[in-house]
């Protein structure tokens, strides 16, 4: 049951990147397509500092070329995330994040046949309500269908993408040559972008506001998702993709307690509109997902 540690531990990190990435957005870049390449870019760089515990062996052309598209899949999930957070609201967008672990339950079962025991179906039942409730946010006394919806969609199916090839790659390959692979290439994917006239010209203001300071956020947010990624993927690695994608909710909740902490103690970084109905349902959803992973114990 590592893989439960792992998977967890991954979305702890990644609710920092998301709290970091949310600062810039909000206080020093206004483009999230121009931030999402250069952040990328940076991930790829961050993929070297963990050289040191990559297993390095021919693994075959047949597993080289999968890893490299798990990276442009993983690139495409990311360009779509960044254009749907551009028109909507951060929070109606975290609701949607819940078809990544509907996707992997059902290319698991078809495309790798993974099946799920009644004690491992009642969990991931129990898990993915779990993350559906710490998605939700209630405001103006009203629900709203999501702009973002068909957005959010086809990224969800691009990352769901990248947890099927990893998964599948390795039964013959160890996982932290696949990350380092598919991590890397990003670099051939997206410094060309970056280099290319038109984007540096359409993008103009946004160089300018890349600063020494950006910079260093921009090096912790890559450490920090490159970190959450090799956690990912060795959790994938390990559990059903199905059951380990089904833990995202906790991600949601990390974001809202350390938004919560910030909020009370440096609200000029951070401020968060709290009240009584949402503290409700993350701790409904609190619930609910420390009671998947007991049925998973048990």
């Amino acid at each position: 049951m590592l893989w439960v540690f792992l998977a967890i531990s991954a979305h702890l990190v990644w609710a920092l990147v998301n709290l970091l990435d949310r600062y810039v957005m909000e206080k020093r870049l206004k483009e999230p397509f121009f931030y999402t390449v250069v952040i990328l870019i940076f991930d790829g760089l961050a993929s070297l500092l963990f050289l040191p515990f990559i297993a390095f062996h021919w693994i075959g052309w047949t597993a080289v070329v999968g890893a490299l598209f798990a990276g442009i899949v993983f690139i495409l999930g990311t360009i779509f995330f960044s254009r749907a957070i551009q028109i909507e609201e951060a929070s109606r967008v975290n609701i949607l994040w819940v078809f990544i672990p509907i996707f992997d339950f059902i290319f698991g079962w078809l495309l790798l046949g993974e099946k799920l025991a009644g004690k491992q179906l009642l969990a991931f039942i129990i898990l993915l309500s779990g993350s559906l409730i710490a998605c939700l946010h209630w405001r103006g006394g009203k629900w709203k269908f999501s702009r973002a919806f068909i957005l959010m969609l086809i990224s969800c199916l691009f990352y769901s993408g990248y947890d099927i090839i990893i998964r599948y790659f390795t039964r013959s390959a160890p996982f932290s040559l696949l990350y380092f692979i598919a991590s890397f290439s990003m670099l051939f994917w997206l410094v060309p972008i970056l280099s290319t006239k038109k984007f540096r010209q359409k993008y103009q203001s946004e160089f300018k506001y890349f600063n020494l300071s950006l910079a260093v956020i921009a090096v912790f947010v890559s450490f920090f998702s490159g970190l959450g990624l090799f956690l990912n993927t060795r959790a994938i690695s390990l559990g059903p993709v199905s059951l380990v994608s089904a833990l995202e909710g906790f991600q949601m909740i990390f974001v809202f307690v350390i938004a919560a902490l910030l909020t009370i103690f440096v609200p000029q970084i951070m401020k968060e509109e709290f009240d009584r109905k949402n503290l409700v349902l993350k701790l409904m959803a609190l619930v609910l997902m420390l009671g998947g992973i007991a049925v998973l114990y048990l």
